[in-house]
């Protein structure tokens, strides 16, 4: 029955791929993002990426993600006396590693940081070929991935710059950040940081070349009539 469901999964996201190839393409949000679009009004552009070059930025998502990623995650069960935690096979993948390549820790890391800077964390789910056993969980750039509903099923179609593919929504782990509209969350630096973000860039960019100058100003203020002397 995990095989034939395997199956069904696997010609699903065949088909989505095939659909993949000839109809995705970037959101407006991503055009804008890719062509520095997305200005504050300090007139720097601020995208997920920039953004992490303020320190503030960067020190509360190093916190936050940091701080997420070791929280243990046990595997809880309904039973007839209720909820118990057991020992499930999933275990592993939620506390030692979701991915050969990748440790818990630097896997949550990253899907927190990304519902932090771009309002989801995706996660695709890699399973065996012939029985469909869940193998791992692997990280997916929220930037290389369009989501889109489909009836009532959502589809993620990716581009990771070297191929395009699509993926069922049972192959996705999706955690969403805050305004979920049930197809994707909402970017808090695109929404409400943007401009302030924007703002201390602005301040760093103007200081930093100010001291390149040796500290001197650029502007020389002369009187109309000169300076005399004092008498």
């Amino acid at each position: 029955e995990q095989a034939h469901h395997s199956s069904e999964l696997q010609n699903q996201s065949q088909q989505i791929s095939n659909e993949t190839l000839m109809l995705s393409g970037a959101t407006s949000s991503q055009f804008s993002e890719l062509f520095g679009l997305l200005d504050s009004h300090a007139g720097i552009a601020v995208s997920p990426d920039s953004s992490k070059r303020s320190a503030a930025v960067y020190a509360c998502i190093r916190l936050i993600a940091g701080a997420v990623s070791l929280l243990p995650l046990p595997v809880y069960e309904r039973t007839e006396k209720g909820r118990e935690k057991t020992d499930h096979e999933f275990w592993w993948l939620l506390n030692e590693q979701p991915f050969p390549t990748l440790t818990s820790a630097a896997f949550w890391d990253w899907i927190i940081s990304n519902i932090l800077l771009r309002g989801d964390g995706l996660a695709q789910i890699k399973r065996h070929p012939a029985t469909g056993k869940i193998t791992g969980f692997l990280p997916l750039p929220r930037e290389c991935v369009v989501i889109e509903r489909r009836g009532d099923q959502l589809i993620y179609l990716v581009n990771d710059g070297t191929r395009k593919y699509g993926l069922a929504q049972d192959d996705v782990l999706h955690f969403p950040g805050f305004g979920f509209n049930g197809i994707c969350g909402e970017s808090v630096i695109a929404h409400a940081a943007r401009h302030a973000i924007g703002t201390g860039l602005a301040a760093d960019q103007f200081s930093g070349s100010f001291f390149a100058r040796g500290a001197t100003p650029s502007v020389v203020i002369q009187y109309p009539q000169g300076v005399s002397p004092k008498e």
